[in-house]
């Protein structure tokens, strides 16, 4: 259960922060960051009964290792794009700056 879990905290994680962040005002960030983490434990387990009711135990956890190792892949390649977007947002803007200057 904790590989589905985590696995799915790596694609919907940024989610999940951006809704601590707005929520932080209301409720204090310790409820809001265990609350937030109730969504995940349950889609963990539900995934984890779900493919131990199809397959042997042995194959779920198989499922779920593949499953974190892939989605953690896909999330490092989100943030490199993500600082690579940013890398040339900048880049744009010094350039204008300095075609400004000019």
């Amino acid at each position: 259960m904790l590989f589905w879990t985590l696995g799915f905290y790596l694609i919907c994680g940024r989610w999940v922060n951006r809704w601590i962040d707005r929520v932080a005002n209301r409720i204090p960030e310790a409820i809001a960051s265990l609350a937030s983490t109730l969504p995940f434990l349950a889609m963990g387990a539900t995934s984890e009964v779900v493919w131990e009711t199809f397959t042997t135990p042995s194959w779920a956890i198989s499922y779920s290792i593949l499953t974190c190792a892939g989605l953690g892949i896909f999330r490092l390649g989100q943030l490199d794009n993500e600082a690579y977007e940013q890398k040339l947002k900048e880049q744009a803007e010094e350039k204008r700056k300095r075609s400004q200057s000019d």
